[in-house]
């Protein structure tokens, strides 16, 4: 049964994992995104400007009122400031976000490498949990004539027996389900004995021993 919770969780890690991988991978393209937008507002600007001093060589060719000159160059300084202001505060934003991407991109780093420190050592405890199933199935098997059986991944049969001291050959089985959301469900039980409420306590506790020893308990008081 660990064995398919080990199954199902390392299929949830990678699914996750790919999922921050993308995430990453789109934050990256952001970064770069705003700053290619950054160099074309700066490259711009700078035609901007170099247009705008065209047009004030242009102007000063053409009028010949030295004061309209100087009143049309004050007044294209002036619009050369507030356009230079302007840019100075799209670099500052553009500079901004840039630190901000990095900064957000630094913490997905950290965030990547801490889950998969917890990946691999949940993977030492599932290969330590797999060890510890196996005794305690041989376990089971000498002491409770318990036996499991898989029938996929995610559905695992249990048989009992010795436990009608009628008939210690006589078999009685159960079979649970790991769903999607990680809980169990019970899919057969034969014969049939009340198990919802042990199934309920089970999806709380995780505790898939006591779930078996309360079955085997149910079973004998139904003999």
């Amino acid at each position: 049964m660990d064995v398919a919770l080990f199954s199902k969780l390392e299929e949830s890690v990678h699914d996750a994992s790919l999922k921050l991988n993308a995430f990453v991978e789109s934050q990256k393209a952001g970064m770069q995104a705003a700053h290619e937008q950054h160099k074309r507002v700066v490259a711009q600007d700078k035609e901007n400007i170099r247009a705008l001093e065209q047009k004030e060589r242009d102007l000063q060719m053409q009028v010949k009122d030295h004061s309209k000159i100087a009143e049309l160059h004050q007044a294209e300084i002036k619009a050369l400031q507030q356009e230079a202001e302007e840019m100075a505060g799209v670099s500052r934003a553009a500079a901004e976000r840039t630190r901000m991407l990095k900064q957000q991109h630094d913490e997905l780093l950290k965030r990547k490498e801490q889950l998969e420190a917890d990946v691999v050592a949940k993977v030492r405890l599932a290969e330590e949990s797999v060890h510890c199933t196996d005794k305690a199935k041989a376990m089971f098997a000498k002491w409770l004539g318990l036996r499991f059986e898989r029938v996929d991944d995610s559905v695992m049969r249990f048989v009992f027996t010795n436990v009608d001291s009628h008939d210690q050959s006589r078999e009685f089985t159960f079979t649970t389900r790991v769903c999607a959301d990680g809980l169990y469900a019970l899919e057969a039980c034969q014969p049939v004995v009340k198990s919802s409420d042990l199934l309920e306590e089970l999806n709380k506790s995780n505790d898939f021993s006591k779930f078996a020893r309360e079955m085997r308990k149910r079973f004998a008081e139904s003999c």
